[in-house]
């Protein structure tokens, strides 16, 4: 083989071998997107952006791979309750009429004193006559 020959082979494994790191460093640099990609996460167009846009940046392509390796959220289900039946979200519902209302009750009256011979309660004599309203100023000893 020749010079020329040679100088060909090695040309074209320097080829083949950029275009290996090529490959190689592109699947590294886009790795927050292909794992955003896989994990079908809900923000997979942020990442991408942010990966295209500031994956050059170190801490740009730590913020896609971080927005990349979230949690997946939870479905929650969320029920609705309007006066006491369950509501289906979109569907319109008229609320329920309120309770008739109570009539106010009157306070209840102070316990009745029945009208007789009681200790005196300002402590002048032994007993004093209640007439079932007030104190009397009869009193017994």
């Amino acid at each position: 083989m020749g010079h020329a020959a040679i100088g060909t082979a090695r040309g074209a494994g320097a080829g083949l071998g950029l275009l290996i790191l090529l490959v190689i460093g592109g699947a590294f640099y886009f790795l927050p997107s292909i794992i955003a990609s896989v994990r079908k996460v809900p923000n997979l167009g942020s990442v991408i952006v942010i990966n295209i846009f500031l994956g050059w940046t170190f801490i740009g392509w730590i913020v896609a791979l971080a927005m990349a390796m979230r949690s997946p959220l939870t479905p929650v289900q969320v029920h609705m309750y309007g006066g006491g039946v369950p509501m289906t979200p979109g569907v319109q519902q008229y609320p329920m009429a309120p309770p008739p209302a109570q009539p106010f009750a009157s306070p209840p009256s102070p316990p009745t004193i029945a009208a007789g011979w009681y200790p005196d309660p300002n402590g002048q004599a032994r007993l004093r006559y209640y007439d079932g309203n007030a104190w009397t100023v009869h009193t017994h000893d």
